[in-house]
């Protein structure tokens, strides 16, 4: 899958490159920010299949509409293909729902519309990547997010981002045993989906 998705930026990247030929070259630059994100957690799915303390193997096969709130901090940085288009790597830090934290990690390919970076604008974004869950055994987490938002041009090298976004984690929950932790030598299969709803606001420089 991470095989796919790094194909898919590159062909992403070819694309947006022969597309930009024609525009205004001093739109290619590098760029970097900060982003603030509310997450709200409104699916939870989780499923376990792990032999007990007392032996025998269970089953916990659960999902269920929930409201739950996070926050969402990341850093990034990226280079600007042309007016158009930007591929961006962030890292930052995030609660998914009642599972635990997470340190996540991706690439947000961005289309702008319009023709210059000088004018307030929409936009629409991809991203995906991958990252770190906090927690007592620290897993690999795969994550995805889809949105749209809104661009204030500041000025010339500074914009205010205001976005909404779909965002979907794979994750691996702890596993709770009657208040004790799974061994997790025990544990043959351990999956959780995180789905929220997250808004947020931004600024690149």
């Amino acid at each position: 899958m991470s095989r796919g998705i790094l194909t898919y930026f590159m062909l992403l990247c070819c694309c947006s490159v022969a597309l930009g030929q024609s525009r205004d070259e001093s739109a290619k630059k590098f760029t970097f920010g900060v982003e603030q994100s509310y997450a709200a957690t409104l699916y939870s799915y989780e499923y376990h299949y792990f032999k007990n303390h007392e032996g025998a193997r269970e089953v916990i096969d659960k999902g269920s509409f929930i409201y739950d709130s996070d926050s969402e901090f990341n850093l990034h940085c990226g280079y600007n293909f042309n007016p158009n288009w930007n591929l961006s790597l962030y890292a930052g830090f995030t609660g998914l729902g009642s599972f635990h934290k997470a340190v996540p990690i991706s690439f947000r390919a961005t289309r702008y519309f319009g023709d210059t970076q000088l004018k307030d604008r929409w936009f629409t974004f991809l991203d995906a990547g991958t990252g770190i869950s906090i927690k007592s055994t620290p897993e690999a987490i795969i994550a995805g997010k889809l949105g749209a938002g809104y661009r204030l041009s500041l000025s010339k090298s500074t914009k205010l981002d205001f976005l909404c976004a779909l965002r979907v984690v794979r994750t691996h929950p702890d596993i709770s045993d009657y208040d004790q932790a799974a061994i997790p030598e025990n544990v043959f299969l351990n999956e959780g989906i995180v789905g929220s709803l997250a808004f947020g606001i931004g600024l690149t420089f």
